[in-house]
This record gives C-alpha cells, structure tokens and sequence, in this order.
C-alpha cells in the first residue's frame, strides 16, 4: 500500500500559523512555498506566496523547521501489526528515538536502527546536489575530527558533512596534538571532552582505541577507522551506494570482497553489513592474507579469483596495507597482481550488471586494473559521494539524540 510521507518541519509551520492542509496537493503547494520563502528570504514587499498561504514575517529560524530529518512516515493503520519486518517497523514509527550514544561498529546495530540510518542518509543527500548545500540542521553543535591516522576521504567528508549541517568543525591531527609530547590518549580525551564538544570522530591504528574514548567521555563517539578492528561508516556508505542500484534488495545477491582481508577493517565491518541485509559474502585472497578464525566467519572463501569472481552482483576491491604487514606476507608484488587483480576478463565471469567498489586509495594495476577502475560499472566515485550523506546521517542521529527529535 503506498505509504505518504510528510514534512514533520512544515507541518508544524503550516499548524503555527492557523493553516490547515485540505489534502496531500494542497500540503505539497504549502511546501514549496515554504521551501522557496526559507531559501530566498525575500522582502516582505517580494514575496509572492499563494492565496491560502498568506504568513506573517518572521524570523528565519521558524523557517529552519522545515529542514528537520528524518520525515514523519504515515502508513495507513489496517496495515500495521506484529508480522511487518524490521524495514517497515522502522517507517511506521512518527518518530524513532536514537538509541546509541556511540557509532563503534555495524554489530551494535539492529536491522531497524541500520534502515533508520540509510533513510536519513538518504534524506540527507538531496542536500548534496542543492545549488546551496547547506541547512541549519546542526547549527550551535561541535565536531572535533581526531585523526591519529592519514586520511583523505573519511576526514574530509566527515568535516563535509558537518559544515552541510552547519555544524562547527575542528580537525587535529596527531602531528599536531600532545600525543607526539607524550600524552596519553585518554589525557587528549579528557582535554577534548573539557571544551564540550557534541561529537568527536576518531581514527586511530590501535584498535580499540574508539571503545576507549567512548568509556570515558560523555559525548558522542564516532570511529572512522580503529586498527585492522572496524570501520563502521564505511560499510554503511558502502551499502548505501549499492541501495541506491538495488533498493532494499540484498537478499541473496552475491558479493565478492578481494584482496588483503587480514588487515582491512573495512572487510571486517562489511561482512558484518552485508550479512545483516540478506547477502552473500565471498572472500578471495592469499592464503597469507587471510585473518585467522575466518573459517567460522558467514562466507565462503576462495583462493582463485577467476573461481570467486563467478556470478558474482558485486566486487569490491581492498587496498593492499603494506604499512600494516609483516615481512614475508608477499614476497613478490608482481606474482599478486598477476593473481588478485581485478581486470576485465574477471568482470566477464560475473552476474550482468555486476557493481564494482573500492574504499580507496586505488593501487591501480596491483589491486584493479584502469579499466576496471573507470568502467561504467564502477560505483568508486559514487561511495565517495555516500560518504557525505550516510556521514551526515551518523552525525545528526548522535548529535541530536538527545534533543527530541528523532
């Protein structure tokens, strides 16, 4: 049955000032004018709003109200009852109450909170192609990004993220803390918890060391990468690109992840995921980088790509850590690119319409080859752009959670 969603913010403004909405098109035109007054903020000799919608000036923060995430979803009530699956249970709510504190890894999600977070992500990434990206949402909260590791793509899109929420964003980097003068890590938590921040992103090589901050400071703790332990905002960016090709349709599609699993967090958080959702994970890489224990993990593992490639729905690359490896692993680089990177002939064996990934950054011609990496099917760029909306999403849920809203 088709289920009818409705602003929360502009249902309120519209009550506030004694309109009440005669049908779904009449709430629809309310709203675009709204959204047009909120954005262009004319004089009030300019505006130019519709016959029933004749509203008083007023500041522009009863405007904001508008932008609030998620929506309310409406669903009609005979529909409702004890069967419906987490997805649904999820969008039937008015209004759903974050839960946790904390984002430290996928396994602490339920499947309700997982959809409630790629909802809002999704919600959120409008905003992305807005010719001004940015709504007030997070305006007067403080992200600190503590990154003790280099990093490109998870710092910035995360600093991204907050400034689109209007956010206040501080990075730090080791380089640049008292970690290089010798201070414990729980003294710079302690520091950095003394100046209030909302929410503090961390990544950090030991693993654990996100648990760690999250024991002893009260605000919200996000791990954007511990050790070889988890990446929890990867694997969800990672399953918000392929929603946005399949939908909610995971169950039984086949997806491959190739190359250094012992080291990657992202392998890790991705299984876990991708598991949670209904599909099947394969694993391929060389004996030596295998984590131990994987044969007690959900997935069937392989040892020749052109057999773990067949019929596959998605493929998704990992770098290959060498910072993090032993001497010995792989002695010979070239006898690893002649094995376990993906080219084309390998996309040849896959499901038609196969999806490929890779969190990046690409060791081209060792992990993928060029083609591969700037096929059509390649969904590279495409994480990237998730990466900001499903970022957005974990810091508005835990900057948020204890505001009221949902």
């Amino acid at each position: 049955m088709q289920k009818k969603t409705l602003h929360q913010g502009a249902v309120r403004i519209l009550y506030r000032v004694g309109i009440r909405p005669k049908n779904v098109n009449h709430l629809r035109e309310a709203e675009c004018s709204l959204s047009s007054a909120a954005t262009n903020i004319p004089k009030p000799s300019e505006t130019a709003l519709p016959r029933f919608l004749s509203i008083p000036r007023c500041s522009s923060g009863v405007f904001f109200e508008l932008f609030r995430f998620p929506p309310i979803r409406y669903r009609p009530a005979e529909t409702t009852g004890s069967n419906v699956n987490p997805r649904e249970a999820a969008m039937q709510q008015e209004t759903f109450h974050w839960p946790h504190k904390d984002l430290l890894d996928v396994d602490q999600l339920t499947q309700e909170e997982l959809f409630h977070l790629l909802d809002t992500a999704a919600n959120l990434h409008e905003i992305n192609s807005r010719p001004v990206k940015k709504v007030p949402i997070l305006k007067g909260k403080s992200v600190v990004l503590f990154f003790a590791e280099p990093s490109t793509r998870t710092k910035t899109s995360f600093d991204m993220a907050g400034k689109r929420l209007s956010a206040d964003t501080y990075s730090l980097a080791k380089s640049g803390s008292s970690l290089n003068k010798g201070e414990s890590l729980k003294d710079t938590a302690l520091t950095l918890q003394a100046m209030g921040p909302d929410v503090i992103v961390i990544r950090h090589p030991s693993s654990g060391a996100a648990q760690f901050l999250a024991e002893r400071v009260s605000c919200g703790i996000v791990n954007g990468g511990d050790g070889w332990h988890a990446h929890p905002t990867q694997a969800l960016l990672d399953s918000f690109a392929l929603r946005q090709v399949w939908g909610d349709a995971f169950a039984g599609k086949q997806v491959l992840i190739l190359g250094d699993i012992a080291h990657s967090r992202v392998a890790r958080s991705n299984v876990h995921l991708l598991t949670m959702l209904g599909a099947k994970v394969r694993l391929c890489a060389p004996r030596t980088l295998l984590p131990a224990g994987v044969e007690s993990w959900p997935v069937d593992v392989y040892g020749d790509l052109n057999q773990a490639v067949r019929d596959t729905d998605a493929v998704m690359c990992l770098r290959l850590q060498l910072e993090r490896q032993q001497a010995g692993l792989l002695p010979d680089l070239a006898e690893y690119s002649r094995r376990f990177c993906l080219t084309e002939r390998h996309l040849e064996l896959t499901h038609p319409g196969v999806k490929v990934l890779h969190p990046g950054p690409m060791n081209r011609g060792l992990e993928i080859s060029n083609d591969v990496a700037d096929d059509p099917r390649s969904l590279v760029l495409d994480q990237v752009a998730s990466g900001v909306a499903t970022r957005m999403a974990v810091l508005y849920l835990l900057a948020t959670r204890n505001d009221g809203g949902c």
